[in-house]
């Protein structure tokens, strides 16, 4: 038997994670037998939080082994146990005791190995205690004629740490029995596991739940023994982290819910990220509901039937909204919602607006019944006792019902999840189904979501079959739905979010992960599948002042692909996002701030990094303190020998950088100056663009957009005199871009190239704007792109040439990841490339990086990259990788 686990909580506060690989073999030859056990172990723990980092690791490896008629047990645990911390805080001791005791009688009738041990870990300092209990109980019985084998096998850990930053209990039950029926003729191995991490702060409360059953079989008495093993695991999730994250976000006025507190029984603050992941959710899926109610507003009678509902409070809301009768159904494993019972019975506010209910006794699926509300627990895998149990409850087949899935069928066997979307087609006659769940599994921020439910013991088994949106329409058409229309959360917001509620959303608090959230909102989707008079009523229309905002667009067709392949020499300390990198000398590439990871935590970065390329290439690298930990700023190598100007930036989205900072490289090795310069006014920003431009003979860093602490999208420009080092005024005609932010620009014939960036609306721009020279002043042109492009913000850009190109960044107007873009500035025309990332071990991300151009060596050296991948983890790229410069532009010359 061979069974993996892992637990994973990505929370701010901590990240626990758990490996528990357990390889169980029973043999039994002639009379005697033979029982080997072998359990190996390993468990880390770690915690993220600022007071500090502990990690776990508790290999163990147990062999239980039995020969001849009298008996020889032999038990082998090697314990290796490393607890570390990033601050001195901690003091700590471990005490491991270990007790064993082996019984045996005449002719091996019977065996009997009591094992316990006891493990503490303990800090001597009151920022830290922290005490491991592992008592273990085994027992092996056999009785004569190898009829009966029991093992019994129980474990309890408890972490637990009395520090104000993160309370952590981790408890860890296991109970093993084997069992022989009917001379030894079937054994039957029974392991489930019960795991729980609870945190107070944003650690969520994971429930592990793993059943093996282990069947045996034997021939000629006994003689030959085969094993036959079926594993069977699921990870529930006890919705505590789900729960909390609504609370938060509904305590700070995202979304309307005073009834989700009731679930929980502590408070916590979660980021804005996940705020706005939660009310974007939150809106599609109570779009649905509203619209839902309004068509069928002239119905006597309508229902809702949540499947996998887990603390939703739903029923909560809508009774408080909906003047007309609407009965709620909830559906999910029996254990969740006997939980969710207990609850809503603890809450005088719930049960005064439940009216009267019954809890009926036993073990059938009705939990609790009242007059629109009924709560069941089934295996939604099981679809016969799902309708026997919602016919037992007194459902109405023929009433307007609204079936909801949200974030519930992704967990299922394709198959089983199929056949739900298919009875429930046949069974509603007018009926609307509506669905959240994840998409688009093989892209880089796919593969980071996937990887971190699969590290939960749930994966997203529909991907398999469905990973597309497209995918998932067909499958419900197929099923019998009359129409069905998905969009991407990124398309809802766009088309079906009010201008002013976006609006009120974005000063609720201070926010700057745009990359991060429309990633999420790329992989989530919301569908509406209808049938009966419903059918004829759209659901996913857009409002009316947003009807031609947004149009979602085909995947740009790539002309080919461009190898990427890993930075030949090793490299530490550039895995990081926000961060700034370009040409120091003629032989150096300097890496600034950013937000990356050192000493095993996340944080912003206080270092320079340089990469020095020798004759025999990339040769030598430091890193070194000066940095004052700023990021999102810019980054501009002068001309004439003046060093690098780095302006702007922030610590914080409320606190930006001030002052401006000149880099000098100090000749004979890596080594940098930094050199803090006042410049008056300050100019405030971040994710904005310095680039040098030439006028009249003068040197110019020509600064453009971005956003400050007040303004999403900053449309002015300003120009730094260089040989003052003061602000000039410098006249511009034309009409200007608009005001945006994370664009790029690059220098071009004495002026600048502008492209892409955020808008006010929220929404990426296609445009190139050129800063075009005309003596004495400057004048802005649009470059129109044949085909068009595809919006973009947060990449990177070179002009090699005539040519434009466009590395990486963000688009939502196609399902799709940006490559390298060409642009030729004279014609407009444009030429797609992919990035063939098939020699790379890690998903590359392409956004939030940094890239320089090697014309001689004809690549592009993307530096970091990556971001924090919604509640999945923080994904940074490995390390720096190479990239093929397009055939079209390698022989061009260097502007």
């Amino acid at each position: 038997m061979k069974s993996n686990s892992r637990v994973q909580s990505t929370s701010d506060c901590c990240t626990l994670r758990l490996l528990l690989p357990v390889s169980l073999q029973v043999q039994s030859t002639s009379d005697c037998c033979t029982l080997r056990l072998l359990l190996p172990v390993s468990l880390q723990v770690q915690n993220t939080s600022d007071c500090c980092t502990l990690r776990l690791l508790l290999p163990v490896s147990l062999q239980v082994q039995n020969t001849s008629d009298c008996c020889t047990l032999r038990l082998l645990l090697p314990v290796s146990l490393q607890v570390q911390s990033t601050s001195d805080c901690c003091t700590l001791r471990l005490l491991l005791s270990v007790s064993l005791q082996v019984e045996s009688t005449n002719d091996c009738s019977t065996l009997r190995l009591l094992l316990s041990v006891s493990l503490q870990v303990q800090s001597t300092n009151d920022c830290c205690t922290l005490r491991l209990l592992l008592p273990v109980s085994l027992q092996v019985q056999s009785t004569s004629d190898c009829c009966t084998l029991r093992l019994l096998l129980s474990v309890s850990l408890q972490v637990e740490s009395t520090n104000d930053c993160s309370t952590l209990r981790l408890l860890l039950s296991v109970s093993l029995q084997v069992q022989s029926t009917n001379d030894c003729c079937t054994l039957r191995l029974l392991l489930p596991v019960s795991l729980q991490v609870q945190s107070t702060s944003d650690c969520c409360t994971l429930r592990l739940l793993l059943s093996v059953s282990l069947q045996v079989e034997s021939t000629n008495d006994c003689s030959t023994l085969r094993l036959l093993l079926s594993v069977s695991l699921q990870v529930q999730s006890t919705n505590d982290c789900s729960t909390l994250s609504k609370v938060s976000a509904a305590s700070l006025g995202y979304f309307e819910d005073e009834y989700q507190k009731n679930f929980v029984n502590r408070n916590c603050r979660r980021s804005p990220l996940i705020h706005r992941g939660y009310c974007v959710r939150s809106q599609a899926v109570t779009h649905c509901i509203n619209e839902f109610i309004r068509d069928t507003q002239s119905c006597d009678h309508r229902q809702v039937v949540s499947l996998g509902c887990g603390f939703d409070s739903l029923f909560f809301r809508l009774r408080m909204q909906s003047e007309s009768p609407l009965c709620v159904w909830e559906v999910d494993f029996p254990s969740v919602v006997k939980r969710k019972c207990l609850l809503i019975e603890q809450s005088g506010d719930l049960r005064d607006l439940l009216g009267s209910y019954v809890t009926p006794d036993g073990n059938g699926p009705l939990v609790l019944l009242s007059q629109g509300y009924k709560l069941l627990g089934v295996d939604l895998t099981e679809v016969s006792s799902l309708d026997a149990a919602l016919n037992l409850a007194g459902l109405s087949w023929d009433c307007p019902t609204l079936v909801l899935g949200e974030v519930a069928l992704c967990y299922m066997d394709p198959a089983r999840s199929t056949a739900l979307i298919g009875w429930a087609a046949e069974r509603f006659r007018d009926s609307r189904f509506v669905l959240y769940e994840q998409s688009c599994p093989s892209d880089p921020f796919g593969r980071v979501m996937t990887s971190h439910f699969a590290s939960l013991n749930s994966p997203l088994l529909s991907l398999s079959e469905f990973p597309h949106i497209q995918d998932q329409e067909q499958r419900f058409l197929h099923k019998g739905w009359k129409t069905c229309r998905a969009l991407d959360m990124n398309e809802f917001c766009a088309s079906c979010v009010p201008l002013p509620e976006v609006q009120r959303i974005h000063n609720l608090e201070p926010f700057d992960e745009f990359e991060e959230l429309h990633l999420k909102c790329s992989h989530y989707f919301i569908l509406v599948a209808s049938q009966g008079f419903l059918a004829e009523h759209p659901c996913l229309c857009p409002v009316p002042e947003r009807c031609t905002e947004f149009e979602m667009g085909p995947r740009p067709v790539p002309s080919g692909s461009l190898a990427a392949v890993p930075f030949p020499v090793p490299v530490t300390g550039l895995r990081r996002f926000g961060h700034r990198s370009c040409h120091m000398a003629s032989h150096g590439v300097v890496t600034t701030g950013g937000f990356g990871e050192k000493d095993g935590r996340h944080q912003r970065l206080m270092d320079l990094h340089v990469l020095l390329r020798g004759g025999d290439g990339w040769d030598q690298e430091q890193t070194m303190e000066g940095w004052d930990g700023r990021l999102l700023h810019s980054l501009t190598p002068l001309s004439e020998g003046r060093g690098i100007l780095a302006l702007g930036g922030r610590f914080s989205p409320t606190r930006p950088a001030e002052g401006a900072l000149i880099l000098e490289h100090v000749a004979g090795g890596c080594t940098v100056k930094v050199t803090q310069m006042n410049l008056q006014p300050d100019i405030q920003r971040w994710r904005h663009t310095a680039t040098e431009v030439d006028l009249s003979g003068h040197s110019y860093v020509f600064v453009f957009g971005g956003r400050s602490v007040s303004t999403l999208a900053l449309q002015d420009s300003m120009f730094l005199c260089l040989e003052k080092m003061s602000w000039d005024q410098v006249e511009v005609s034309g009409c200007p871009p608009a005001a945006r932010h994370s664009h790029s620009s690059c220098s071009w014939k004495g002026g600048a190239v502008i492209s892409g960036g955020l808008l006010q609306s929220g929404l990426p721009s296609a445009s190139i704007h050129l800063l075009m020279l005309r003596t004495p002043h400057f004048l802005w042109q649009q470059l129109e792109t044949i085909p068009a492009l595809t919006p973009r913000y947060s990449h990177s850009s070179h002009v090699l040439g005539e040519k434009l190109l466009l590395v990486g960044g963000i688009w939502v107007h196609c399902r799709s990841v940006p490559g390298v873009t060409v642009v030729d500035l004279n014609t407009g025309h444009s030429v797609e490339y992919e990035i063939d990332t098939s020699s790379l071990e890690w998903p590359l991300m392409v956004h939030g990086h940094s890239s320089v151009l090697l014309p001689e060596e004809e690549q592009l050296l993307l530096v970091g990259g990556g971001g924090t991948c919604f509640s999945f983890g923080t994904h940074l790229n490995s390390r720096p990788v190479l990239v093929q410069l397009p055939p079209a532009v390698r022989a061009a010359p260097t502007d």
